[in-house]
């Protein structure tokens, strides 16, 4: 059975070092290392969620090249910048 989260922070709240933590549990020296400082400052332990990536640029065109592409199936994606005026 793995360890809880809870347990590993609860070990090393008991003075334990991160590394003598990490190998008891079997777990990631810096999970451990990383995991403290949330727990004492926020209470938390759960995963972070990773960050969002901004839209694509061509994102506000889409209508735009739609409607192109169909009329000039055969254009290489230079011709469509060209015929889009993005050049």
């Amino acid at each position: 059975m793995e360890p809880y989260p809870i347990e590993v922070v609860a070990a090393c709240d008991t003075g334990r070092k991160t590394r003598a933590v990490a190998l008891k549990y079997r777990m990631g020296e810096s999970w451990v290392c990383r995991s403290k400082p949330r727990w004492r400052e926020n209470g938390e332990i759960a995963a972070r969620k990773a960050g969002s990536t901004p839209p694509p640029k061509w994102r506000p065109h889409a209508d735009k090249i739609a409607e192109t592409v169909p009329e000039h199936p055969d254009a290489t994606p230079v011709e469509l910048r060209q015929i889009l005026g993005f050049d």
